[in-house]
Parts: structure tokens; C-alpha cells; sequence
């Protein structure tokens, strides 16, 4: 499935996220963060961003070093 994120063409391979579905965007509830500093949200993306693979064979780089692959994130 394709189709176009705010001007950016968007691919979806369904076959890898096998209990991927279409939301309603007026059905999502939003939650706010009353975590100081945002810390919930941070982690969460944080987690979110190392448990994705990269669409590149390129490393990752943050500021000046390359990301690890960490093993704790892969186990299980």
C-alpha cells in the first residue's frame, strides 16, 4: 500500500507488521505526558527509533558517533 504523507510518498509493507491496521484519525485518543520533563514520551521514542531497522545500509549517526545495535533491545 502507497500513498502521500504531507507531500512525502509513503510505502507500507503489511506482511512485516502482521497486526498493522488503518486507524480512524478521529478515533485515537491522545494522552497527555505528565511525566516531568516529558521523560515517558522521550524514552518511548528513544525505544521506538532503536527498535526500528534502517532503511539504509548506511550507519546511523547521532551527532558524531554511529548508533549501536544494542543486544538487550533484540533478545527475546
Amino acid at each position: 500500500m502507497s500513498g502521500l504523507v504531507r507531500d512525502k510518498e509513503a510505502r507500507f509493507v503489511w506482511d512485516l507488521e502482521k497486526g498493522a491496521r488503518v486507524l480512524d484519525p478521529a478515533a485515537v485518543r491522545l494522552v497527555p505526558d505528565t511525566s516531568s520533563g516529558l521523560i515517558d514520551t522521550k524514552l518511548h521514542l528513544a525505544a521506538a527509533f532503536r527498535a526500528t531497522p534502517t532503511t539504509t545500509r548506511r550507519p546511523l549517526t547521532l551527532g558524531r558517533a554511529a548508533i549501536d545495535d544494542l543486544t538487550f533491545v533484540n533478545a527475546g
